[in-house]
């Protein structure tokens, strides 16, 4: 990896602990990238992680929020910028899956997931959109589940909003450099849920951690400068 590709650049990844998480985070730390790291339940993986890092000369730290909670957003923000002063790359990562039938889904089960999956990626988007200097990025990765029995609604809710909520980011961050883009991958797990059991039926090949990381580092780079408001689908084939 050259680690001059994002050298003196600062990225914060939500939900970085595991998964596809932690390989965007590996990736941009072996770019030359600074990363902070957020993470819920998962601490012993974050702090791991970022151990790991620190070992291979890189700069990393983990930092524990809610997305369901509005002021840890705030905080994730503010820590970043008192660490380092900047933030160049923005990961919304986190996300919720609830895959049941519409006509079964709970009041609490659709709070939390528009929590999560729509709200805490508006407001971190906001606050780190108003920090970011030009050549910033700002990527949304959502999830979706396939040949399910039932419609997976609130999955499809989410994926919607931000599909909107990146191209009307892209129209008016575009202008100061700052590009906007959303990956859909068949698969970012492990991720939280409420279901008691998840059977996730992906026919074909799925989107692997190293192809979903692969893609945010390429987005990163001075190459995907004009890539701005693109919904990139990486779903089984």
């Amino acid at each position: 990896m050259n680690q001059a590709l994002l050298h003196d650049k600062v990225a914060l990844v939500t939900a970085g602990a595991q998964g596809s998480g932690a390989a965007i985070v590996r990736a941009l730390a072996a770019a030359g990238a600074r990363v902070a790291l957020t993470y819920h339940h998962s601490e012993q993986e974050a702090r791991l992680l970022t151990a790991q890092i620190r070992q291979q000369g890189g700069e990393a730290v983990a930092l524990r929020t809610d997305a369901r909670n509005p002021e840890t957003c705030v905080r994730a923000i503010t820590r970043t910028l008192e660490l380092w002063g900047r933030i160049d790359i923005l990961v919304n990562h986190a996300a919720v899956i609830i895959c049941k039938p519409f006509d079964e889904i709970e009041l609490r089960e659709f709070e939390q997931s528009m929590e999560i999956n729509v709200r805490a990626v508006f407001l971190t988007s906001q606050l780190a959109a108003r920090q970011m200097p030009a050549g910033g990025r700002i990527i949304h990765i959502s999830s979706t589940r396939q040949e399910a029995d039932h419609s997976d609604a609130l999955c499809a809710m989410g994926r919607a909003a931000l599909g909107a909520l990146t191209r009307a980011m892209a129209q008016d961050l575009g202008p100061q450099g700052i590009t906007v883009n959303q990956l859909i991958p068949s698969v970012t797990t492990p991720l939280p849920s409420l279901t008691a059991t998840r059977d996730e039926k992906i026919p074909g090949c799925s989107a692997t951690t190293h192809s979903i990381a692969d893609l945010v580092l390429w987005l990163c780079s001075p190459a995907a400068a004009a890539v701005n408001g693109t919904q990139f689908d990486i779903a089984a084939q």
